[in-house]
């Protein structure tokens, strides 16, 4: 009699992100200096007193630019429920690719289970498309209908850096 391995299974692409360490996973990408941050140095220019160099071209500091920095909008990854996806796979997908642990994802399953959806994590744009992607791809090579979608996080404040 032959075993069959019942646990689930990953394509190649879904293992290489699940091996890409936790950090690199979950960074956040608003820390990084402005576009527009010259090293500019004060000359005494005999037009304008108030003018800076930089290089060959004299250039007057804008005054109406915003220079706060704003965080990018995060997004809420949102499992749906469904009738057809056991709640073990549901589990183990919450652990496997939003390493949660046993407890915490059992909670969630639950959420999904009673109240239709339950957040699995909230995560820029990037990273929580491609959890999207994963969580729609490993249920599909799993034969389970499990529906995953991502919104954008309500900020009732304004966020700056």
């Amino acid at each position: 009699m032959a075993m069959i391995d019942s646990s689930p299974h990953f394509s190649p692409f879904t293992e290489k992100i699940l091996k890409t360490p936790k950090n690199l996973q979950t960074q956040t990408f608003w820390e990084f200096p402005s576009v527009f941050a010259t090293s500019m140095s004060m000359t005494s220019s005999a037009d304008s007193p108030s003018e800076y160099s930089n290089g060959n071209t004299l250039t007057k500091p804008r005054e109406d630019v915003n220079t706060q920095k704003r965080r990018p909008p995060l997004y809420k990854v949102l499992l749906l429920n469904d009738d057809f996806t056991p709640m073990d796979f549901v589990v183990y997908v919450l652990q496997r690719i939003f390493f949660m642990d046993g407890e915490a994802a059992t909670k969630v399953m639950l959420q999904v289970h009673t109240q239709g959806s339950g957040v699995a994590g909230v995560f820029p744009r990037e990273i929580a498309e491609t959890k999207v992607f994963v969580v729609s791809e490993c249920a599909a090579d799993n034969g389970h209908p499990l529906k995953c979608i991502m919104e954008v996080e309500s900020q009732e404040k304004e966020d700056l850096c």
